[in-house]
């Protein structure tokens, strides 16, 4: 299989996929999430990258990363490996927890940021896992339509210059329009 040459910049803001290996749905949430944004946050402390959005599924985990020096794979290379490493032996695992290289992709406007962030923010509603994205608490998303605090999001800085009286409401309407537009997979199989 020939390698995808990843394209990176100093200061590029990122959309990155992650998928367990082979497909399988490795992740649950409930146990994963804790150890994953602990992860995250020493991450982003040692390599000066801000996570955007992030929701974690139960065989993928999508982020919008901006990185403000040009180590997307190291970070991601420190994320992959922390996160393998510690929820394997949480769960009494061994053997490869991530399938192949993370995906990404530079968002290059405010426009694909935030079509990137809805898209992130209604994967586990498009793919029949809950009614309302509001009920999956494993990401960004509550951060953004409700002001629920989260140790990890970086709020994008187009969002703060919305009155902060209007900004929430102004998230939620624009993500429930979008679901009207989106056709559900129901894929999900609860465990």
């Amino acid at each position: 299989m020939a390698t995808r040459i990843r394209i990176t910049r100093i200061g590029a803001t990122y959309h990155v996929t992650v998928r367990c290996n082979n497909k399988e749905h490795l992740i649950d949430p409930e146990t994963f999430s804790p150890m994953y944004k602990r992860v995250l946050q020493l991450a982003k402390e040692k390599y000066d990258v801000e996570v955007h959005n992030y929701t974690i599924m139960t065989n993928h985990v999508h982020l919008v990363l901006m990185t403000n020096l040009d180590n997307i794979s190291r970070f991601m290379q420190y994320v992959n490996s922390q996160s393998a490493r510690r929820y394997n032996r949480m769960i009494g695992r061994s053997g490869h927890f991530w399938g192949e290289r993370f995906f990404s992709e530079i968002i290059e406007t405010d426009e694909h940021l935030f079509n990137t962030m809805v898209y992130i923010d209604l994967n586990m509603w498009r793919a029949g896992g809950v009614d309302d994205p509001k009920d999956w608490k494993y990401g960004s998303y509550n951060v953004y339509a409700y002001g629920k605090k989260d140790s990890v999001t970086d709020l994008i800085p187009f969002y703060l210059e919305i009155p902060a009286d209007k900004r929430q409401e102004w998230y939620r309407a624009i993500v429930a329009d979008r679901k009207h537009t989106i056709q559900r997979e129901h894929v999900y199989v609860k465990k």
